[in-house]
């Protein structure tokens, strides 16, 4: 599993300690799933509160992002522009939450903008797996 940090594991505009509390709110949910926390911005998980097997990326470049992924893999995320198209780069099911009321103006946007848009390349397959 492929987990967009924000706002799924932390909000937009929080601290570190908010971003600790969202992965260990997580791993009690998930346990031992493996699971990746990749955002594009400069937030990074502490290293005592990322569970074993959990990877983290930060500044990961979404959509662009070279990543392996098993089969069957899911990206959680709220942009259909980053992390929908990471999706389907990956063969993965993407997962779409709800964008919160308090997020910035530029996600509203481009939430609002591309997710019309990004029905037309979600209903394709990706590209080949080598």
């Amino acid at each position: 599993m492929v987990l967009d940090v924000e706002p799924y594991v932390a909000s937009w505009r929080t601290g570190p300690t908010d971003l600790d509390a969202g992965v260990v709110r997580l791993a009690e949910r998930w346990g031992d799933q493996p699971v990746l926390v990749l955002t594009n911005s400069a937030r990074v998980v502490s290293a005592a509160v990322l569970p074993t097997g959990w990877r983290q990326r930060s500044r990961a470049r979404k959509p662009l992002t070279r990543l392996r992924v098993p089969a069957g893999a899911v990206v959680v995320g709220d942009q259909p522009l980053q992390d929908g198209l990471l999706a389907w780069r990956l063969r993965a099911t993407f997962v779409r939450v709800p964008l919160p009321p308090a997020a910035p103006w530029w996600a509203r946007v481009t939430h609002a903008a591309f997710g019309p848009v990004s029905r037309l390349w979600l209903r394709r397959p990706g590209p080949s797996r080598p």
